[in-house]
C-alpha cells in the first residue's frame, strides 16, 4: 500500500495461511467426531482470530482508499474466502454447543469469553442466531448418539444448518 510517495508495509504476527490450515484440520476433526470438545473449542477460537484478522485488513484497505492513495492489489492469500459475518456466525455457533457436550470448566470459560467478545463488539443479534443454530446442531448430535450412529450424516446436516 502507498501513502503519498511512501510505500507502507504491514506485517502481521498472525499468519492467515496457518490459520486457514488449522481451520481445515480442526473442521475435519469435528466432522469425524462431533463430540470432540477440544477440537470444537479450538475451531471457534481459530475462526474468531480470522474474524479479527480480516476485519483489521479490511479496515486498513478502507482507510487507505479514503486517503485517496493507491492501494496495491492484495495477494491471493490476503483475500478472505468468505464474508467475515459467516466466520463470526460459525465461531459463535461452535461456541454455543460446547456446554452441552462438555461439563469441563475451562470449556465453559472459553465459551463465555467468545460470546462476551462478540457482545462487546455489538453482535448480540449474531449471538442469538448462533444459539438457535447451536440448539439445532445439538439435537442432531444427540439424535446420532442415541441411535448409536457413527455420525454418518452429521457433517452434511451441520453444514446445511441442521433441522432435526
Amino acid at each position: 500500500m502507498y501513502a503519498g510517495n511512501q510505500q507502507l508495509s504491514f506485517t502481521s504476527e498472525m499468519d492467515i495461511t496457518a490459520l486457514r490450515r488449522a481451520e481445515r484440520a480442526l473442521r475435519a476433526l469435528v466432522d469425524a467426531s462431533p463430540e470432540a470438545t477440544d477440537a470444537r473449542r479450538d475451531l471457534a477460537w481459530c475462526l474468531l482470530l480470522q474474524v479479527f484478522y480480516w476485519a483489521g485488513y479490511e479496515d486498513c484497505v478502507h482507510r487507505m482508499s479514503e486517503m485517496q492513495q493507491g492501494v496495491e492489489s492484495p495477494r491471493e492469500e490476503l483475500i478472505p474466502d468468505r464474508p467475515i459475518s459467516e466466520l463470526l456466525a460459525e465461531c459463535l455457533w461452535q461456541a454455543t454447543i460446547l456446554p452441552a457436550i462438555s461439563s469441563d470448566e475451562a470449556t465453559r470459560v472459553d465459551r463465555e469469553r467468545l460470546i462476551s467478545l462478540a457482545k462487546m463488539a455489538g453482535r448480540a443479534r449474531e449471538v442469538d442466531a448462533a444459539q438457535r443454530r447451536g440448539d439445532q446442531v445439538l439435537r442432531v448430535l444427540i439424535r446420532d448418539i442415541d441411535r448409536g450412529d457413527e455420525h454418518p450424516n452429521t457433517a452434511a446436516e451441520l453444514a446445511g444448518g441442521a433441522t432435526a
